[in-house]
């Protein structure tokens, strides 16, 4: 019996120190503040509250927290450069779970999408004139549902704007003056929620746009969301338009 209850002792012993942890605040390749909790254990391990502040302005971009290496319980991402809400839901076991709420830069609710029954309650994007094809035919008609993608077409627009400074970069050295310039394609979202045709409404010339959107497209691949019409799924254009700021470069 003795020897039991010092099994026991010591494996709540081991318990306990596996739990403990350490304080971590680093500096990310973009310069974002994270600051977290490890496992003094296993340092590989995050465990506990988790926060990431952006350069500047210094404001929060997401906080959550971390149980043994994976995400779980609520967490809250905003929108760069402010303290407005972006999306917001639960994890568990690192995988986003129920209902999550999605916002657009002005606070507004653009998207309730629930990852377990994979529904998508209410968009305010719905019932807007999209492309569709109707017994082999393209039409333009109001869609009940529309084609769209999970956190709405306008935080994908946005992404897409704020990120391709970061990845146009990459291409390039030497920094020049600043040329404006206005993305317009209409995405084809077929039926099974694959993306078919990408229609390049606004010609592009630059190879490393094409690139940049060809990858964005691919990396949110089981996010797209199928149109509706008259209660049937079809196939329908996603058009997406967005402002980037094209530095120019030297090799």
């Amino acid at each position: 019996m003795k020897k039991i209850v010092s099994i026991l002792i010591l494996l709540f012993f081991v318990s306990v120190q596996a739990q403990k942890v350490k304080k971590i605040t680093e500096v990310n390749s973009l310069l974002e503040t994270e600051t977290y909790y490890v496992l003094k254990a296993n340092k590989d391990l995050k465990h506990g509250t988790y926060t990431k502040v952006g350069y500047y302005p210094k404001t929060v971009i997401s906080t959550g927290e971390y149980a043994y290496g994976k995400k779980k319980g609520v967490w809250v991402y905003y929108h760069a450069g402010c303290s407005i809400v972006k999306s917001k839901g639960s994890y568990e076991n690192n995988k986003k779970v129920g209902e999550w709420f999605f916002y657009d830069n002005t606070g507004k609710q653009n998207q309730l999408y629930n990852y377990t029954t994979k529904d998508l309650i209410w968009s305010k994007e719905n019932n807007q004139v999209q492309e569709v094809f109707v017994g082999g035919v393209l039409k333009s008609i109001p869609l009940e549902k529309s084609a769209s993608i999970i956190g709405g077409v306008f935080n994908f627009e946005l992404k897409l704007s704020t990120d391709f400074h970061a990845f146009y970069k990459a291409y390039h050295k030497k920094e020049k003056p600043l040329n404006l310039s206005l993305v317009d394609i209409s995405i084809l979202i077929k039926k099974d929620g694959t993306v078919g045709e990408i229609k390049y409404n606004k010609p592009i010339s630059n190879e490393v746009m094409i690139a940049y959107i060809t990858k964005e497209i691919d990396a949110r691949k089981g996010k797209w969301l199928v149109a509706e019409y008259h209660g049937k799924k079809v196939a329908a254009y996603l058009n997406v338009r967005f402002g980037v700021s094209i530095k120019k470069y030297e090799n």
